[in-house]
């Protein structure tokens, strides 16, 4: 699900990127290009620590005590190390 959504935030950067190339103002044109990269890049790595933490951790897993006893636990799905093993 959070996947799904920052690739959704991955595209309206896109979209805000290439209205404001469009654009005819110059200091317009540079601030949205700026705001469509930043909101591109930070999506596209939320994606790839949506991935990463899916991949290691995975799904299904029984939840740990978190980060405070039990080890290492993923930011984005909440799993712990310990559920891994």
């Amino acid at each position: 699900m959070q996947s799904a959504l920052l690739l959704i935030a991955l595209g309206f950067g896109f979209k805000i990127f290439a209205e404001a190339s469009s654009n005819n103002k110059k200091y317009v044109k540079r601030l949205g290009q700026f705001v469509g990269i930043v909101i591109m890049v930070t999506s596209f790595v939320g994606t790839l620590c949506a991935v990463s933490c899916a991949v290691q951790y995975g799904k299904g897993y029984p939840m740990g005590k978190g980060w405070m006893g039990s080890g290492k636990m993923c930011p984005i799905t909440g799993a712990t190390e310990q559920a891994k093993k």
